[in-house]
C-alpha cells in the first residue's frame, strides 16, 4: 500500500470530528506531508517507539499508541506469566504524555493486566526502580527523552527494569504487526478500571521509597563531604526537578541552586529548545547562573532524567563541559574507591 492509499485510508476511517481527521484534512494538497506521514508504520525497537506527534503511520499518535499497547498487551499474556503482576507506567512533561499514559492504562486494564500509574511526571530511573519493587512484569515510560518538541515515544522496560532486549522486541513487534490501527482494541475506562483494582495509583509511597535508596547509594559518610560546594542543576524542564531538589535538600547540601526558567516542566523548552545535556548548549542558563553564584559544578538532565551531563570550573574561571566518557570514568573510580575504603570491594585475581 502506498502512503497516498494509506492516507486515504485512514481518512475513509475517522470521524470527521476526529483531530487526526481535521490534521489530515489540512494536508490533502501536500503530498511530501502525506509520504512523510504514511510512507513507513513507525518503527518499533528495543527503545520502544519514537517520533513526530501528528496524524499518521508513522506519527505519534492515539492510534499507533493504541495499536503498540494492544500487540504488548498480548505479548505478555501469551508469556504464561500472572497479569496481575501488572505494568508499572510513567510519563514526562512533553505534550499528550499524561494522555498517552492513560490510553496505556485503559487498554492494559482491558486485557486483564494489572497497571501501576504515575499521578504526574516521573522521571525514568523511578520507573526502573517502580518495576523492580513491585513485581512487575513489564513497565512503559511516556516519553521522547532528549528529543526535540515536537516528538513523543515510547520506552517499554522488562522485569528486570531495563529496557526491553532484542529478543522481547522481536516478539513484541511480531504481535504489533498482527493488528491494524482501527481495531476495536480492548479497553476499559481510567475509573472502571480502578474500580476493578485493574489500574492502580502509585506515588508518594514509591517516591519516598526510590529516593530514600538514591541517597543509600551514597560512597562516603557524611563527614567526609564537602556539603557547602555551589552546585547549579538544571532539570531542563523535565521529571528531574523534584526528586533532586529534595535530594540535594535531604542530604544536607546548603549551597545548591536550580535554574529557575528551567525548573518547572515546560513542553515547549522555550528557553532550551534540544534538551538534551549531552549537547553543551544546553547549559547557556546554567552557566549564566553559575557565573553569578560561583558555583564550581554545573550538573543538567534531560526530560525524562535518564540522561546527564557535567560541566566543570576551571583554574581560568570558565566552565568545560566533561563528555559521557570522562563523566562516567569518575563516577566508576569515585564509586571503586568509596567501596574499597569501605571494605566492600575486594580484588579478585585470576
Amino acid at each position: 500500500m502506498t502512503a497516498k492509499e494509506r492516507y486515504e485510508l485512514w481518512m475513509q476511517k475517522l470521524d470527521p470530528s476526529d483531530p487526526l481527521h481535521q490534521e489530515l484534512e489540512g494536508i490533502k494538497d501536500d503530498e511530501a506531508r502525506i509520504t512523510d506521514c504514511f510512507y513507513q508504520e513507525i518503527v518499533f525497537g528495543t527503545a520502544g517507539l519514537r517520533g513526530i506527534c501528528g496524524a499518521g503511520t508513522n506519527r505519534m499518535n492515539v492510534l499507533t499508541v493504541g495499536r503498540a499497547t494492544q500487540g504488548i498487551a498480548n505479548y505478555i499474556l501469551a508469556s504464561g506469566e500472572d497479569p496481575l503482576k501488572g505494568v508499572a507506567i510513567a510519563y514526562d512533561c512533553r505534550y499528550h504524555s499524561k494522555e498517552f499514559s492513560e490510553l496505556v492504562a485503559c487498554i492494559m486494564a482491558g486485557n486483564g493486566i494489572r497497571t501501576y500509574l504515575f499521578p504526574s511526571m516521573r522521571p525514568t530511573p523511578e520507573l526502573s526502580f517502580a518495576i523492580r519493587r513491585l513485581g512487575c512484569l513489564s513497565g512503559v515510560n511516556m516519553t521522547a527523552s532528549h528529543n526535540p518538541k515536537e516528538y513523543n515515544g515510547y520506552k517499554v522496560y522488562w522485569s528486570d527494569g531495563a529496557q526491553i532486549s532484542g529478543e522481547i522486541s522481536d516478539g513484541m513487534l511480531a504481535e504489533i504487526q498482527k493488528l491494524d490501527f482501527f481495531d476495536d482494541f480492548r479497553m476499559l475506562s481510567l475509573e472502571e478500571g480502578k474500580q476493578k483494582g485493574l489500574v492502580v495509583m502509585i506515588g508518594e509511597d514509591m517516591d519516598r521509597a526510590y529516593l530514600d535508596y538514591v541517597k543509600g547509594m551514597s560512597q562516603h559518610p557524611d563527614e567526609e563531604l564537602d556539603k557547602s560546594i555551589r552546585i547549579v542543576y538544571t532539570p531542563l524542564n523535565g521529571a528531574g526537578s523534584i526528586p533532586v531538589r529534595t535530594v540535594m535538600d535531604e542530604m544536607g547540601y546548603t549551597d545548591f541552586h536550580i535554574v529557575p526558567e528551567q525548573a518547572e516542566p515546560d513542553p515547549e523548552f522555550t528557553t532550551v529548545g534540544y534538551p538534551n545535556p549531552e549537547d553543551p548548549r544546553g547549559f547557556a542558563l546554567a552557566q549564566e547562573l553559575g557565573r553569578k553564584v560561583g558555583a564550581e559544578v554545573l550538573i543538567a538532565t534531560d526530560p525524562d532524567s535518564d540522561r546527564m551531563a557535567v560541566e566543570a570550573l576551571w583554574d581560568d574561571g570558565t566552565y568545560h563541559f566533561l563528555n559521557g566518557n570522562q563523566t562516567g570514568a569518575m563516577l566508576i573510580a569515585y564509586m571503586a574507591e568509596g567501596m574499597k575504603q569501605a571494605g566492600r570491594y575486594q580484588r579478585k585475581l585470576p
